[in-house]
């Protein structure tokens, strides 16, 4: 074969020294160095990744920073014969002085996309980068509990954002999708915001029409899983929606909840996964086969998603009216009654083949 490339040096790496904050007045001043003094520190302010290829590199730092708006820094140091550094990003929110007056007993979430970029619609296959900062409520005496954006954010994460719902998704105040990302676009990581389990899919509920109670659905949540069933958790927060330039009053979308969204995982639907080569050698023909390693009548199970126009199960599954028909595949029943044994979500593309998914499909629709 050919001869191995070159060997590259192991991977250089920055250091800001001014953590995510927020400024009401005056500049931030920031400084960036690297563990190497060979290395060159490229960096942007427009929310891209830097880049050193010929052609298209990012501006070199060359000394200390002022920021006197609200900015976006995302830094990497470059070494010749080395791996490219990992990007380090950090968030200067300016404050308009409403923004940086409000305070409450509620957490305090901004989300922010540094370039007044729209958020794309529901079921849009793609998200818009932003930043998340929570604040969360602080002692400022005799045991009162208010959150501040002065305060320094107890998280940030940088995520990817798309509006969620059907009639919703054109409300005024829409519903979000929060996606929480690593320093790459689409490369989801776990957070833990508020005491919630560690995830990284979210939802910022809104309840501008259908709950100006404020309380309906987190309520009903909350008393099943009094009662033992598990229902998504939920917190109400004040959220500040920026997309322009700095945070002030406009910016202000009022209480929202911030909440699990479903999915298979420790801290939410703790159920297993299933192999989708041992499904298909279960459910390939239409019915539980004899090629399991495990028992098909008890095994399988999903999490299904219901809802008009969705594009991850398109066909209709009507509920039972009656009791499962003699001779009726088992894989209807058991799962439906010990739902602890659900073990697959199908919501994501490729989880498991047409051919199962139309066998499961099927099979319901039978009952």
């Amino acid at each position: 074969g050919k001869p191995n490339s070159p060997a590259k040096l192991a991977p250089v790496y920055v250091t800001v020294d001014t953590p995510t904050k927020t400024f009401a007045s005056g500049s931030v001043v920031v400084n960036v160095a690297s563990n190497n003094p060979e290395a060159i520190i490229r960096y942007t302010t427009d929310g891209a990744a830097p880049t050193n290829d010929i052609g298209a590199e990012s501006p070199v730092y060359t000394e200390p920073l002022i920021f006197t708006e609200n900015t976006l820094l995302r830094t990497r140091a470059y070494l010749p014969g080395a791996l490219p550094g990992p990007i380090e990003t950090r968030a200067y929110f300016r404050l308009e002085a409403d923004a940086a007056a409000f305070t409450s007993n509620l957490p305090t979430i901004i989300i922010d996309s540094f370039g007044g970029r729209s958020i794309p619609s529901a079921g849009s296959p793609t998200r818009l980068p932003m930043i998340m900062a929570i604040f969360e409520p602080k002692d400022i005496g005799n045991g009162v509990m208010r959150s501040s954006m002065m305060n320094p954010p107890d998280l940030v994460t940088r995520m990817g954002s798309r509006k969620r719902g059907s009639s919703s998704g054109g409300w005024p105040k829409n519903h979000f999708s929060v996606e929480a990302w690593t320093e790459n676009n689409y490369e989801e990581k776990n957070i833990e915001p508020l005491e919630f389990g560690s995830d990284n899919d979210w939802i910022l509920g809104s309840f501008y029409q259908f709950d100006r109670a404020l309380i309906r659905n987190p309520f009903i949540y909350d008393i099943s899983r009094q009662i033992g069933r598990y229902a998504a958790r939920t917190q109400h927060v004040e959220l500040w929606n920026n997309l322009r330039d700095d945070i002030g009053g406009n910016d202000y979308f009022g209480i929202y909840t911030l909440g699990e969204r479903l999915d298979r995982g420790s801290s939410r639907i703790d159920i297993d996964g299933l192999n989708p080569t041992i499904m298909e050698k279960n459910f390939a023909d239409g019915a539980p086969g004899e090629n399991a390693p495990f028992d098909a009548d008890v095994s399988g199970g999903y999490i299904f998603k219901r809802d008009r126009g969705s594009p991850t199960f398109s066909a209709s599954i009507s509920p039972s009216t009656g009791p499962r028909p003699p001779g009726s595949p088992s894989i209807w029943k058991k799962p439906m009654t010990h739902s602890t044994k659900m073990t697959e979500s199908i919501r994501k593309p490729g989880c498991i083949s047409l051919t199962t998914l139309m066998s499961i499909h099927s099979s319901i629709t039978s009952c």
